[in-house]
């Protein structure tokens, strides 16, 4: 009779340190504390490439149990292409961040990873994806991501391509250079962890 106690007690210390331990090992990254995006579009001709920078990204990314959750809010107002005049261009005739709805991009993600994000060390997983709404449009697209994790900081990207006609985006055209349909965006992560 003793001995099916005692089992019992075991069994139930380990799911109980089991279950502690997951939710302990629960981490977040806050995007606030050093985070940006930026963007690169391929012109026609295809020698010329633009590459977009200085916009910020906010919001926290948080990983429990196996799941990756959190968005990435991004104002679009603050990119700059160095050119002020093609700025302008892509701001209010192709963006058309003045329209309430059109001034920010968001990516959302929510989903079980097969890799879990580690204490110390690389989270990269596969089969990422998001949901990312921008220009009014929202979509399901791929994601890429590599972060490394030491020190209590995260360091590393989450990448992804889109294609400007799938969130009704003209393709842009100034001074007679047109842009590929197809624009990389990364999210550049020098961010803390904590728990």
């Amino acid at each position: 009779m003793r001995s099916k106690f005692g089992f019992k007690m075991v069994l139930l210390n380990f799911i109980f340190l089991f279950a502690f331990s997951t939710t302990l090992f629960a981490q977040k990254i806050d995007l606030s504390s050093g985070a940006k995006v930026e963007f690169d579009a391929v012109g026609k001709p295809a020698m010329i490439n633009i590459k977009g920078t200085g916009s910020k990204a906010t919001g926290v990314l948080s990983f429990k149990d196996g799941s990756a959750d959190g968005e990435f809010v991004v104002n679009l107002k603050d990119f700059t292409t160095d050119m002020d005049m093609r700025d302008e261009h892509m701001k209010e005739k192709y963006l058309e961040v003045h329209k309430s709805d059109f001034g920010k991009a968001i990516l959302k993600i929510s989903q079980k990873v097969e890799a879990l994000f580690p204490q110390s060390g690389v989270w990269n997983p596969q089969n990422l994806k998001g949901s990312l709404t921008l220009h009014g449009v929202t979509k399901e697209i791929p994601l890429n991501s590599k972060i490394n994790i030491k020190d209590g900081s995260a360091k590393g990207a989450v990448n992804f391509k889109i294609k400007l006609k799938d969130f009704n985006i003209e393709i842009p055209e100034f001074a007679g250079i047109t842009v590929a349909d197809e624009v990389t965006a990364n999210v550049l992560i020098d961010s803390k962890v904590s728990p």
